[in-house]
């Protein structure tokens, strides 16, 4: 059975409200020093400006019968990023 949109909108904002819920256990801001430290860390791998980074999460889909290969992630699944 095909995912709607109206069910994948539904999907999404769950995730980020729970997300978001959690997030103040999670990401916190480091302090000044600590902010130059990880600052200095990227900016040797190339990522000048950044002292974090969040990383995303797969959904699993069946598969779309709409452009399915829009939802073919690089691990060979069908999926959306939330």
């Amino acid at each position: 059975m095909p995912v709607t949109k109206l069910i994948l909108h539904h999907i999404i904002n769950t995730i980020t409200k729970f997300l978001g819920n959690l997030s103040p256990s999670y990401i916190v801001w480091p302090s000044v020093e600590e902010g130059r430290s990880i600052a200095s860390q990227f900016e040797e791998l190339g990522f000048p400006g950044t002292i974090g980074i969040i990383d995303s999460t797969y959904i699993k889909l069946d598969w779309s019968s709409e452009d399915p290969d829009s939802y073919l992630n690089r691990k060979k699944f069908y999926s959306i990023q939330a």
